[in-house]
This record gives structure tokens, C-alpha cells and sequence, in this order.
């Protein structure tokens, strides 16, 4: 038979979730001349496989009527809506026929073998027609490039040769494209609206009305950032105009015409409005390679905040090179925050000067219109021999009700590694943080490293002065100082808490003019310092409880300085608790007075359940020492002593108690004197003795009462047996 110009091929058939049945047309001599294949919503094809997958059934005369049917699928559900099937022939590239020499010719044998042929042909046309192909009249090189990696196959600039285009190249084939919609309804008169942003040109839009696109130029114009119609919209109908442009590499575009689409759930925005909500120094142009001075940046940034009523200054992971002090001065409600990426990765390198760091300063003088600074999350370090305070927050005015200072997550140090004390190539900070005036704030989680054996005498972490009022110090690391943390002036409610004193002369000194309302509550601190671990001068309504204390020998050599745990001092200094503290020492310390806790001057104070210890041979001299001029104090029997010289001393202060109980068991009759175990210190308050037998009350002789012993005296007759407790100081 002849064959037609017919494609060997049916379909793409889509699936309706019902149909099984699948014609072809094209002549097959066999039931596997065919391939079967399906493909799902996503376009993941499979090759079906004939008498498991499907069946085929094939016409009676190929030559008259030629081709059949495909059933799919022989068993379970039809093919789904959203999914396709196409048939193809894949008659085998071979050629059956053999005609014998000098045999008979068969008409059919070679019509058929030659409808196989053309069939063959029709196959390689159906595949081709499904691959790209270049155009009759083109005189460009078609061979493909060498595989490359993560490359596109793409025509060089003379669109002559197909080429490997490196996925990077086409990435900067344009900055950013920005897009947006804007949507409106008909009215029927109304031709032109006014876009929320200019698409600059017509090609950068898409226009359609109740979803039919319209043609650019003859359905509508773009004059003026406004979309144009040539009629007007009708009534009611549905306007969408979608539009967008990218910028190619070099060009420039305003940040504010850039979309910024967080998310779901988010207001959408452009990239302008995101970038300002954080100010970086490094808008000012700041470097922090460590090489470069950054100082004017830090000064600009500063003076733009405040220009700006305050706000956050950011300061990205870098090195800041600073060469003089940064002064931030404010006279309102300026508040201003400097926040890093941690104190150990953005660091201010303060060179090249003795009076640098950062001085915050408020001028304001109206009460409670005062600035809030806060400082986060930075290191500054030093090269400069006492080079002044790292952190200065100063202001002229204190009667503020808000929080006025924040200091948190912060190192304050030397340039360099503390890997060993050569006393050359680095340097220190004469104070880490000072405060001055500051009501209600807040320094946490700070380490500050001093050079005890370069600073001067009045090196400190903290120092608080004037009228520094309800401060809050914890979680810190004081190292080297001569004092850890200074409370001066008639500054009132301070409260440290979890804070370690590490190597310094003094761990906390409180000095505090008279007239003042002077607390301090110091709370599981641990103090390792060489001559005093906390000093009060007429503090008020204190505590210090639950501290370690320990005299360190590592800052000088002998002679050794007098040490002393606790010392209250001052003629106002009244109502402090010291209680629940542990007081040792380090070995190695000798020809120095120890003393655990000492009442120097003042009144109402006590010393209850502390442990106080040393070791063989390096005794602690005193445990509690009251000095004459000293009043009303308490000294509870539950303070331990172990290798204490002197547990108690009473140098001539008055109503000073030790309250104490004693108990014990005697038999005896009226008139039998009982002795203590112990002799109280002072007096003998009470004894209560009770019948064994009875468990009843019996009578002491009040007069005998002593601090030595009593005499019982009891009515029951005969011997009997007697528990007794008595208390005293």
C-alpha cells in the first residue's frame, strides 16, 4: 500500500479522570510499535510498559484502515485531570526482509518492506520535530560547546557560535528589577490613572481589562507615570497594570522606587524605608580594618543623632581605629544607643592620646527631660598609658525618673592579649565606666581588665559619683584595678550581685558623705582582693551576704599589707548586715594582720552565719573585731571559725551581744548547782529546766543565774532527772 505524509504520533491526550480509551492512526505491524507515555501536572513522563501497563488493540487491515487503540490503564484509575498520554511508533531501525538470489519476488513482501522505510522515516521526523533547530537562511556554527559546570549553552556576541555562559555572568546581567501592580475600576468616562510609581516606559508594562491583555501603543499610552487609555473602561470593569523595570550593572535607580517583600503576613515596603531603621557608622564612612581612623565617622554619626532627636548607632564586626575622645553631648530626651555584634567582635581601638574613650554628657537641667544612653555589645581597648575613662556618662542634672544609663555585654581592656605581664606595648584605663549624677541605671555582663602593676592609685572599673542613684551592677568581671567598683558622693540604693573582683588593692568602696541615705546591697560576689574586700564609710540599711572573700597574695611580696574582709567605717554608718560570707586567704601571706569582719565605727551592726577559716600556719588574726566607739551590734553564735587566732573581739563597744543557747542534762535535787560547758561571753539571759519524767516546768533560782551556771530548784522530792536550756550573749 502507499503511505501517507503522516506524523507517527497521537495525541498529547489529557486525562479527565474517565477516559481509557486512546486512538492511533498510523500503520504498525505489531502491537510493541508503539510507546506508550504519561506524564503527571508537573511534567514527570513515564514510559508505560505494553500488557502490564497497557493493552493494545490493534485495527484488522493496516492498510486500509491503519493504526488502533490504546486501553489505559489495564487496571486501577483512569488518568487523571491535569495529566496527559501521547503515542508514538518505535518501530525497530532494522530491515527483516531477505530475498534469496534467483528466488521469486513476493509484490507484498517488498511493498511492506518498503512501507517500513518510509515508516522509519516518518519516526526520525516525528523525533526531530521535537528538537531545536536553527533556521534554513542562518550561516552560524551549530556544534555545541565542551560540558562546563554550572554554565548556560548561549551564542557569542556575533551570535556565530554557541558558547558556555558561566551562571555568574548572567547574575550581573542586571542590578535588581523592581515590580509592582496597582489595580483600579472603570467608570465608564474615565481614561487616564495615575500609577503609584513611574514604569519610565511603555515596554515595562502589562495592562489587562477583566483579564484580557491589552496591546501596548494601541490599546493604551504611558504619559506622564499615568497609564492612558484610548477608550475609556467601561463601568465596573477590572483593571490590573502590572510593571516593573531592572536596572542594568553600572546604572543607578532611587531606593525607595526598590519593593522590599518580607513575607507572608508582613507590610511590604521599599528597600529606602528598610535601610534607614538601621543607622551603621559605617553610613558615615567608617572602615574598621584597625588601619584606618575612623574618628570623624564616629563624631558625625553622633552629631547626625543628635541632630535627629537620637536613636541607634550601629556598629558592624570590625576594628574602629579612635585617635581622640568622642564627646556625645544632648540638652533634651536625646536618647541615644550604640549597639555592636558582641564585645568581642566590634572593637574600638582608642590610640595615640591619655584622654580618650566615649564621654556621654547630657546639659539638660529640667527635671525629667533628660537623655537615656545606652551602650551594647562593643569592646574598647587601649594602647595609651591611663588614658581616662573608656565609658563617661555624665549629666548636669539628676532628678530623672526614667532609666538614664545602660552599659551591657561589654569588654573594656588593653589592645592586646593578656598572654603575659612585660608592662610594655599596651595599655590601660585609668577607669572602665564612670557615672555621674545617673538615677536609675544599669551595668551588666561587663569585663573590664586594668594593669594593677601600671595603673595609678585611683584606677577603677566602676566608679559612680555625685548622685548616682538605684544602680544596678551585675554579672561582671573586675580585673586589676586598684578598686573594683567606687560608690562616691551621695549616691544611694546601689545593688551588686554575681560579680567577680579578681587581683584588685580593694573590691568595693563605698564612701559616702554624711547626710546622705547611703545602701548597698553586695549579694554572691566573690572578692579577691589584697587589702580590703568591701569598705563602707557611713553606709546605711546594707547587706553583704552570701560573697567569698579571700586575701590574694599575687600583687605584692613582703612586707604584706594589712587585709581585711568587711570594714564598716564612719561615725553615720548604721543598720548593715553582714551575713552567710565565706572568709579565707591564700597561702603565702606573712607578717600582715588579717581581720574577717571589722566594726570600725558606727552602730547597729551584725555579723551572722558566716564561716570564717585559714590554714596551719597562715591563720586568719581576727574573725569579728568591734572597736571601742562602736554600739548595738550582734554577733550570732552560728559564725564558724577554723584556724581563726582571735574568733571574737570586743575592743570597748558598748550592748554588743553574742546571742548563744546551751543545753544539757542533770540529776540533782533543790539546791544543786548546775555548771555550763561554756561560760557566756557577757550574761546569762534565761535558763528553762524540764522534769524528765513529767515533761514539766520546775523552778531556777533567778538570783543564781549567772554566766557561768545556775542552781535548780524543784519541789518533786528525791534525785530526779532535769533537761535545761539557756540562752544569753
Amino acid at each position: 500500500m502507499t503511505i501517507p505524509s503522516t506524523a507517527r504520533r497521537a495525541g498529547p491526550y489529557e486525562g479527565n479522570d474517565s477516559a481509557t480509551s486512546f486512538a492511533f492512526n498510523f500503520k504498525v505491524f505489531a502491537e510493541s510499535d508503539i510507546q506508550v507515555t504519561t506524564a503527571t501536572a508537573l511534567g514527570v513522563e513515564t514510559v508505560r510498559v505494553l500488557d502490564t501497563d497497557y493493552s493494545v488493540t490493534l485495527n484488522g487491515d493496516q492498510d486500509s484502515s491503519p493504526g488502533g487503540t490504546v486501553t489505559y490503564p489495564i487496571s486501577g484509575d483512569p488518568l487523571a485531570t491535569g495529566e496527559v498520554l501521547a503515542i508514538i511508533g518505535v518501530l525497530d531501525y532494522d530491515q527483516p526482509l531477505d530475498l534469496p538470489s534467483g528466488g521469486r519476488f513476493s509484490a507484498t513482501a517488498i511493498e511492506n518492506e518498503l512501507d517500513r522505510m518510509v515508516m522509519q522515516m516518518q519516526q526520525i521526523r516525528e523525533e526531530v520535530g521535537r528538537a531545536l533547530r536553527v533556521s534554513v537562511t542562518t550561516g552560524a556554527d551549530v556544534e555545541l560547546p565542551a560540558p562546563s559546570a554550572n554554565a548556560l549553552i548561549g551564542w557569542d556576541s556575533d551570535a556565530a557560535t554557541l558558547t558556555n555562559v558561566p551562571l555568574s555572568d548572567l547574575a550581573t546581567a542586571a542590578s535588581f528589577a523592581s515590580y509592582r501592580y496597582d489595580t483600579f475600576v472603570g467608570d465608564g468616562s474615565t481614561t487616564e490613572f495615575a500609577l503609584t510609581s513611574d514604569p519610565v516606559t511603555l515596554g515595562n508594562m502589562d495592562v489587562s481589562i477583566d483579564g484580557s491583555t491589552l496591546v501596548p501603543g494601541v490599546d493604551h499610552t504611558l504619559t506622564n507615570g499615568s497609564l492612558v487609555f484610548t477608550v475609556a473602561p467601561s463601568d465596573g470593569s477590572e483593571i490590573l497594570a502590572r510593571y516593573g523595570s531592572a536596572l542594568p550593572p553600572g546604572d543607578t535607580a532611587d531606593a525607595a522606587d526598590i519593593s522590599y517583600l518580607p513575607g507572608a503576613g508582613i507590610a511590604a515596603g521599599d528597600v529606602q524605608s528598610k535601610l534607614r531603621e538601621v543607622l551603621s557608622v559605617k553610613d558615615f564612612g567608617a572602615v574598621g580594618d584597625g588601619s584606618t581612623d575612623d574618628t570623624t565617622a564616629f563624631n558625625d554619626a553622633f552629631t547626625y543623632l543628635i541632630a535627629a532627636g537620637g536613636g541607634r548607632l550601629y556598629v558592624p564586626t570590625g576594628i574602629y581605629k579612635i585617635t581622640s575622645k568622642l564627646t556625645v553631648t544632648c540638652n533634651a530626651q536625646q536618647h541615644i544607643s550604640v549597639h555592636g555584634d558582641g564585645p568581642y567582635l566590634s572593637t574600638l581601638d582608642f590610640q595615640a592620646d591619655t584622654d580618650l574613650g566615649i564621654h556621654f554628657h547630657s546639659t539638660s537641667v529640667t527635671d525629667n527631660q533628660l537623655p537615656h544612653f545606652e551602650v551594647c555589645d562593643l569592646g574598647l581597648i587601649t594602647s595609651a598609658d591611663n588614658c581616662g575613662n573608656a565609658l563617661w556618662f555624665e549629666f548636669d542634672h539628676s532628678n530623672n525618673i526614667d532609666a538614664s544609663v545602660y552599659a551591657a555585654d561589654l569588654f573594656i581592656g588593653q589592645n592586646v592579649d593578656r598572654v603575659s605581664d612585660t608592662l610594655s606595648g599596651y595599655g590601660y584605663w585609668n577607669t572602665a565606666i564612670a557615672v555621674t549624677n545617673a538615677r536609675n541605671g544599669e551595668i551588666r555582663n561587663l569585663h573590664a581588665y586594668g594593669e594593677m602593676n601600671k595603673s595609678p592609685a585611683s584606677s577603677r572599673g566602676v566608679f559612680l559619683d555625685g548622685e548616682s542613684t538605684a544602680f544596678v551592677i551585675s554579672d561582671s568581671l573586675f580585673l586589676e584595678f586598684t578598686t573594683g567598683i567606687e560608690v562616691y558622693g551621695t549616691s544611694e540604693g546601689c545593688y551588686i550581685n554575681n560579680t567577680d573582683v579578681v587581683y584588685c588593692t580593694y573590691g568595693i568602696r563605698h564612701n559616702i558623705a554624711s547626710g546622705a541615705e547611703p545602701q548597698l546591697t553586695v549579694v554572691g560576689c566573690s572578692m579577691n582582693c589584697s587589702n580590703v574586700g568591701v569598705w563602707l564609710y557611713n553606709s546605711q540599711q546594707s547587706v553583704i551576704a552570701n560573697c567569698v572573700f579571700y586575701a590574694c597574695a599575687a600583687l605584692n611580696t613582703d612586707p604584706w599589707p594589712n587585709w581585711t574582709g568587711v570594714l564598716l567605717q564612719g561615725t553615720n554608718g548604721r543598720f548593715t548586715k553582714v551575713i552567710g560570707n565565706i572568709f579565707s586567704m591564700e597561702a603565702g601571706r606573712t607578717g600582715d594582720t588579717r581581720v574577717a569582719i571589722d566594726f570600725n565605727e558606727g552602730r547597729c551592726y551584725s555579723a551572722t552565719g558566716n564561716h570564717i577559716f585559714g590554714f596551719s600556719g597562715y591563720e586568719i588574726d581576727y574573725g569579728v573585731y568591734i572597736r571601742s566607739g562602736v554600739s548595738n551590734c550582734v554577733v550570732g553564735d552560728d559564725n564558724i571559725f577554723e584556724y581563726v587566732t582571735t574568733e571574737f573581739t570586743n575592743a570597748g563597744a558598748t550592748s554588743v551581744r553574742q546571742p548563744r543557747i546551751q543545753s544539757g542534762s542533770v540529776t540533782g535535787t533543790t539546791g544543786v548547782v548546775v555548771t555550763f560547758d561554756n561560760a557566756f561571753p557577757n550574761e546569762c539571759t534565761s535558763v528553762i529546766a524540764i522534769h524528765n519524767g513529767t515533761n514539766t516546768a520546775v523552778n531556777v533560782t533567778a538570783s543564781s543565774v549567772s554566766t557561768t551556771g545556775f542552781t535548780l530548784n524543784h519541789n518533786s522530792g528525791g534525785s530526779s532527772d532535769f533537761y535545761y536550756l539557756a540562752t544569753g550573749n
